[in-house]
């Protein structure tokens, strides 16, 4: 029996929920077993099942751990990266650090929209990734998120200033592009 649209939309949000409640590093395998076995589209290798539940019982032993003890776990270094082949100075072109101080982006998000709409509109470039992105925060002093990928995530899904859909090749959409045309730099509130 073919499945409505309905249908599969309530059981993709039941598997989300479930997605939450497991480590970041597991849950592609944890979206697989569950979507193959929520929409029926084939049975799932019980390798992945072993895997899945072994994690399952170190996350269980890693919270034991860290309740038994005051300290809190950090958070391991994203991975994030200068493109040393990048020029934010182009000749004949408006550097990014100038245009950044011109639309003077005041928090996390709006730079990044800033960054990606100048690195996209004004070099025309395709194929922007965060360490792009990174590179442009470095170019100005500006220091960067610590939680820096999740942060790109974050302005694409709250803000929908730019477009993550595939980190490797982020855009800017024309939410984006008003934004940073029309809304920046912000305009100070006459009392």
């Amino acid at each position: 029996m073919k499945k409505t649209y309905e249908e599969i939309k309530s059981e993709l949000l039941e598997i989300a929920d479930v997605l939450k409640k497991y480590p970041d590093n597991i849950q592609p395998q944890v979206f697989e077993i569950l979507t193959k076995h929520f929409l029926g589209t084939t049975t799932y290798d019980s390798h992945d099942e072993k895997q899945t539940s072994s994690a399952v019982g170190k996350k269980q032993e890693d919270k034991q751990d860290k309740d038994k003890t005051s300290k809190s776990v950090s958070k391991s270094k994203e991975s994030v990266s200068l493109v040393k082949d990048l020029n934010l100075r182009p000749a004949g072109k408006e550097s990014f650090k100038d245009f950044y101080e011109k639309k003077k982006p005041t928090t996390a998000n709006a730079f990044n929209a800033v960054a990606v709409y100048y690195l996209s509109e004004l070099l025309q470039m395709t194929s922007i990734t965060p360490n792009h992105v990174y590179t442009c925060y470095r170019e100005t002093n500006v220091r960067p998120p610590e939680a820096f990928l999740q942060n790109l995530k974050d302005t694409a899904s709250k803000n929908g200033y730019i477009d993550t859909s595939d980190t490797s090749n982020i855009k800017i959409p024309l939410r984006g592009k008003n934004y940073v045309e029309h809304d920046l730099p912000k305009q100070k509130v006459k009392k």
